[in-house]
């Protein structure tokens, strides 16, 4: 049996001092109350790096740059180098979002110098063998956009080492919200309890997002939360034991790759006397709840205010954006993309990678917004309708999900054609199928 090299780095990035939180418009001012400790956390893999850090998001431009600097460290490739979110909205603000938390420039600096610790970390490196479990997590995620199904699929990569403990990385889409838009304290959310019962257990575990563009946790009504810590206990609990069992031991075989593409966007048409209306209308309504997106209406107006006034200078575009894939053995892979991807897209990839299993992860290499389907346009949702201007762009074409699925596709096909395969088909792999 062919064994892995691995490292595994775990360091604290919880901030000493107030700051203002990310992820909700509604929220105001700083806080230094912490309820958990912010962890980032690597996991060497014989050939590629993964660094996974308890924060709603990073750009582009600072995850390149910390990328890069990770992979001189190790002497890898960039694209060795996959830096992951697990998108928390109870933790520091670390890139723009309109009235979503100011960006505070000491704490990059601190995380940046984190980050590299904990690369540090892990160069002591040891064998481990690979097992992959997958099952099912039904109730625990809900679709937010349109009342459908949720994607319950929940998969883990266990690296089972002799004498050391048990790193395991665990797959699941669903926004960490439960704690509601006005939580003023700092926590991992529902992750927090995933990793308390790995660590109950002797273990540790790394989370690891899918796409959970439209999915909530099962506290929330659409747009509007009702949860406490008590069911973010519940649920990061209950991941974590359906997560645990080793699953099949897997035969590995280290590749990677990664497509660079750019998201073509356009400029709705702007009547700026109708938005100057609406601007008004919210103002007036005060903080009375905006059922679609859960924002007060007030908040809502200066958002869009703000919004208008750049979007009437600025020109459409587009947006660089990366899939990136690693394949861990003829079995099991993981494909990344830089945004909030929505579960259809998610399941699509699934269904249509040429590995038996496929972890889709989102929130990986830089957030670009999100990346609905065309339902979601069609039905207007808040993702597809609203949410960009939170991100400070014009809203990508209707396409979006499909050329960004192709090139998820397409870096799991690199990946595929670099991997030293077997002559198995995927139904002589039918034992380790996820669901």
């Amino acid at each position: 049996m062919v064994r892995l090299r691995i490292g595994y780095g775990k360091v604290d990035i919880t901030p000493s001092y107030p700051v203002e939180l990310s992820g909700f418009a509604a929220r105001r001012g700083k806080t230094g109350t912490v309820h958990d400790r912010l962890h980032c956390k690597s996991l060497y893999i014989s050939e590629v790096l993964l660094i996974s850090c308890d924060l709603l998001a990073l750009s582009r431009d600072f995850s390149s740059a910390l990328r890069a600097e990770a992979a001189l460290k190790l002497g890898l490739k960039t694209e060795q180098v996959a830096i992951f979110t697990t998108h928390t909205h109870y933790a520091p603000a670390t890139t723009f979002l309109r009235m979503a938390g100011e960006v505070d420039e000491d704490y990059l600096k601190f995380l940046r110098e984190k980050v590299m610790e904990v690369v540090e970390i892990s160069e002591d490196q040891y064998d481990a063998n690979l097992y992959f479990h997958s099952s099912r997590a039904p109730g625990l995620a809900v679709n937010r956009a349109r009342g459908g199904s949720a994607d319950d699929s929940l998969m883990a990569a266990h690296f089972k080492p002799s004498g050391k403990k048990r790193v395991s990385l665990v797959n699941f889409a669903c926004h960490p919200v439960i704690l509601g838009p006005y939580t003023k304290t700092i926590s991992a959310d529902y992750p927090a309890y995933i990793y308390r019962y790995y660590e109950e257990k002797e273990e540790e575990a790394i989370f690891l997002n899918g796409a959970a563009g439209d999915l909530n946790p099962f506290t929330a009504e659409g747009h509007v939360h009702h949860g406490t810590f008590q069911d973010a206990e519940k649920m990061g609990r209950a991941l974590g034991e359906i997560s645990f069992p080793d699953g099949e031991l897997m035969h590995p075989q280290i590749s990677f790759g990664n497509v660079i593409i750019r998201l073509e966007t356009e400029k709705p048409a702007i009547d700026e006397a109708e938005l100057r209306r609406i601007i008004q209308v919210k103002k007036e309504r005060g903080d009375a709840i905006d059922l679609k997106t859960g924002i007060p209406e007030s908040i809502e107006a200066e958002a869009l205010q703000d919004w208008l006034e750049s979007a009437i200078k600025s020109k459409p575009g587009s947006v660089e954006a990366e899939a990136q894939a690693f394949g861990l053995s003829e079995a099991l892979a993981l494909v990344n993309f830089s945004g909030e991807l929505f579960s259809s897209i998610g399941k699509g990839v699934r269904s249509r990678s040429p590995f038996v299993n496929t972890m889709v992860v989102g929130y990986a290499n830089g957030v670009v917004g999100y990346i609905p389907d065309t339902r979601a346009y069609e039905l207007s949702t808040y993702e597809a309708a609203e949410a960009y201007k939170y991100y400070d762009t014009f809203p990508f074409k209707r396409n979006v999900g499909e050329e960004v699925a192709k090139a998820m596709i397409g870096a799991l096909e690199t990946v595929s054609a670099k991997a030293k395969r077997s002559s198995v088909s995927r139904k002589d792999y039918a034992i380790f199928k996820a669901p």
